[in-house]
């Protein structure tokens, strides 16, 4: 599945993970992500491919690195 660039911003390039993925290098449960997603927690760049919510790699990343950083300060 490819995400759609009609009539929206531009997509962020992949690879990309759902929710369940994100989840499971988060160590968390699938609905505390899409809770964190509804309330603008966790990393940024969101959108949907399909049915899907999906984010890129890179995003989640920079969130894990950005969170080890405070937890180490």
């Amino acid at each position: 599945m490819k995400p759609s660039q009609e009539n929206g911003p531009p997509v962020p390039p992949g690879p990309y993970l759902t929710t369940e993925e994100f989840a499971a290098l988060a160590k968390v449960e699938p609905a505390t992500v899409r809770t964190w997603r509804h309330r603008g927690y966790g990393p940024n760049g969101w959108f949907r491919m399909g049915r899907k919510a999906v984010v890129p790699v890179g995003h989640v990343e920079a969130w894990l690195r950005a969170r080890q950083y405070n937890r180490a300060a």
